[in-house]
């Protein structure tokens, strides 16, 4: 059995990879940025209603510099509305409101995903250097073996493809 089949295989898995992950990693730096903006511009928005305070204003523009977001839109809602929630005849700041946490939400969802990908990437990738060298005919002699690692380093490559594409599916709207 020609066992450079195995070590070019897993040669290819690992740049395969490597290759997805770069454009996934622009992908998601494209969503990201989207998202920030819109929140920024709704941030703005808050900002700009008249009964603010200087000093909250501050306080927010602080937290939209950093992007801490979810702080944000608690601290927001605290001064706008108070412990007790919506003021009658705010519907309009509630829909801002509204459109920001879901913004907040995506924003989370795809920072979680992207990160849970780069370690599911990095352990594939490691997975292949580690293998490359042991299937051939001295370390690993039993041919149905160096086979069985194979397929599943392919599924795994396979499963690691499979959430690139459910991150790159999620886009900013």
């Amino acid at each position: 059995m020609d066992y450079s089949l195995f070590y070019y295989t897993y040669s290819t898995i690992a740049q395969t990879l490597a290759g997805a992950f770069g454009f996934l990693i622009a992908a998601v730096l494209y969503q990201r940025q989207a998202l920030s903006s819109r929140l920024s511009s709704v941030a703005e928005l808050l900002e700009s209603k008249p009964d603010l305070a200087s000093i909250e204003k501050d306080r927010l523009r602080n937290l939209k510099i950093r992007e801490e977001w979810v702080e944000y839109l608690r601290i927001a809602r605290e001064l706008r509305f108070g412990p007790r929630g919506t003021r009658s005849g705010e519907t309009e700041i509630e829909e801002l409101f509204e459109r920001f946490q879901e913004d907040v939400d995506k924003l989370s969802s795809i920072s979680k995903r992207f990160q849970w990908s780069l370690v599911f990437t990095g352990v594939t990738i490691t997975a292949c250097f580690i293998l490359m060298p042991l299937t051939n005919k001295s370390v690993i002699g039993n041919p149905y073996l160096a086979g069985f690692f194979l397929i599943v380093t392919v599924a795994v490559a396979i499963a690691n493809l499979w959430t690139y594409y459910c991150l790159l599916r999620s886009k900013a709207r």
